[in-house]
């Protein structure tokens, strides 16, 4: 007699498949930024906190995944509210308040090192060919982000008198830029990919 796979295991298959894909589309939302500008205002027209509302409810998709790290979520939830005041703000103010900035990217990065350990995890155990790569992505998108906030507190020491940012200072801003975005980018079709290979299981 061949018994039937039991329906709770079907269903936790399926529930991580949904938390990996508002995980993805949460993290494309998290690190890639599409800008318009309108006269003196620049706006992310792909915001933060939308990205932070995606993969806070992913988390409970995750099971027993996420089950020993319910601070994640209360972290998605503050970083959803700051940044949502942050693009709010930027809506009404050309001022740039680097500290805030830098404080969150900080925070960012450490959600993001937690959260790709668990997606890390999950593609290990589905023996996803991509499961190295997401793990070492992980440190990548971390380091970056810790990079460029550290940055953005010392951008001062990087303006010449006259208000100009020195060449040194505009190289180093651009090489983070660029790894972040390249790290970016990559982190989110490796993503997408283990989602894809866990949905044909």
């Amino acid at each position: 007699m061949i018994m039937d796979e039991p329906a709770d295991s079907v269903m936790v298959s399926e529930e991580i498949k949904k938390g990996l894909l508002y995980a993805a589309l949460g993290f494309m939302f998290v690190l890639v930024n599409i800008n318009l500008q309108f006269d003196t205002k620049s706006i992310n027209i792909i915001p933060d906190f939308i990205g932070f509302i995606l993969l806070y409810l992913s988390l409970g998709y995750l099971g027993n995944y996420a089950a020993d790290k319910g601070y994640l979520k209360w972290i998605a939830m503050v970083l959803t509210v700051c940044t949502a005041a942050l693009w709010i703000f930027g809506l009404v103010s050309d001022a740039d308040i680097y500290p805030v900035r830098s404080g969150l990217s900080l925070v960012k990065a450490f959600f993001m090192f937690v959260y790709l350990g668990i997606i890390a995890q999950i593609a290990y155990d589905y023996q996803s060919v991509r499961a190295d790569t997401l793990n070492m992505l992980r440190y990548v998108s971390a380091g970056v982000e810790v990079f460029l906030a550290v940055l953005s507190v010392f951008v001062s020491l990087f303006m010449a008198a006259d208000g100009r940012v020195n060449p040194t200072g505009a190289m180093l801003v651009l090489f983070g830029g660029l790894v972040g975005l390249a790290a970016a980018v990559w982190t989110m079709f490796t993503l997408f990919g283990v989602r894809k290979e866990i949905a044909q299981m």
